[in-house]
């Protein structure tokens, strides 16, 4: 597995990573029958396999958060049983889920799969989307109130014509930085960045074009400060851009190898975790997977990946969330 800092130089990837809470140990996926599968991000081992047995009772959205030391992860998703959006907890050790807090109600609309805005504190969670017949809108599970919220933000109708949009989230500050793209008849339009606070309910700022940071599956990441663009299509190398929404421009960019050249590849829509400033992806080189944990800490973007020790015949099936513990 080699890393290339663009124009392509070696980067010294092996580097020692600071002991801390944020430390990833595990990557995870949780595929659409709701067979928990997680991996250790140091051997790249598959160190669980767990049939949940619950698609009659959750379909899951996303990851809102994870506990490595009890081994749980915070689940959002629907309790098909109480028709109602909740907060779900999953017991890795135990293999039990357990309903949460919930809302009144049940998301209907698109997303794309994403890591999903969760602010403890305010005890919500967001995510963007667009209908294509209305603006681009976020959704807010206000837990306090029990209430799905919708807010359409001023982008105007779009019309059929973006791809479903991504955010990242600034807990720190309640910012909220939506990614998505324009496309028209003719070529892609450049990646454009609108910036809402999810405490102030106010545009912060809207549509930045972002240069140079085209992107076939983008998602987006905020970390120690600073917005990153992660392309996982997975039918290529993994790409990672830093941007500097100042100067709009991509300033950095990291190339992950993945050899998924097939249409095996195309079972995996979602290759990445984070926790607080890492990230995890997941690739596949040489007919066997690898994780590749990056610190994204300014100044010292260090890669850290595992031996191909799982081979790829282990099969997943249709990946439906991933994310890290």
């Amino acid at each position: 597995m080699k890393f290339f800092l663009l124009p392509l130089f070696t980067l010294c990837c092996f580097s020692q990573m600071v002991s801390s809470q944020e430390e990833i140990t595990q990557f995870f996926i949780m595929n659409s029958q709701n067979v928990f599968y997680s991996y250790n991000t140091t051997s790249g081992a598959l160190i669980t396999t767990n049939d949940t047995n619950s698609t009659s009772k959750y379909n899951f959205y996303g990851q809102l958060s994870s506990n490595a030391t009890d081994n749980t992860v915070l689940f959002l998703g629907t309790d098909l049983e109480l028709n109602q959006d909740c907060m779900v907890q999953y017991n890795i050790n135990q293999n039990s889920l357990t309903t949460l807090q919930c809302t009144n109600a049940v998301f209907n609309s698109t997303m794309f799969p994403q890591a999903i805005a969760y602010d403890p504190v305010h005890n919500f969670a967001a995510i963007p989307s667009n209908d294509t017949s209305s603006n681009l809108t976020i959704y807010i599970w206000n837990f306090n109130t029990q209430e799905l919220e919708s807010i359409p933000l001023p982008t105007g109708v779009m019309n059929d014509v973006t791809l479903t949009p991504v955010g990242a989230y600034d807990a720190s500050t309640g910012n909220y930085y939506i990614l998505y793209t324009l496309l028209s008849s003719v070529h892609q339009e450049a990646p454009l960045v609108m910036i809402y606070n999810l405490l102030s309910r106010k545009v912060v700022q809207e549509r930045l074009s972002i240069s140079n940071a085209g992107t076939a599956q983008p998602q987006f990441i905020f970390a120690s400060g600073r917005v990153f663009f992660v392309d996982i299509y997975p039918m290529g190398d993994q790409v990672i851009l830093e941007i500097d929404l100042e100067s709009r421009q991509a300033t950095q960019a990291w190339v992950i190898q993945n050899g998924w050249k097939t249409n095996e590849g195309l079972d995996f829509g979602m290759t990445i975790g984070q926790k607080g400033n890492y990230i995890v992806l997941f690739s596949h080189f040489k007919q066997q997977f690898v994780c590749t944990t990056v610190s994204l800490y300014p100044g010292k973007v260090t890669f850290t990946t595992s031996p191909p020790a799982q081979p790829t015949d282990n099969v997943i099936g249709l990946e439906w969330i991933s994310g890290a513990i």
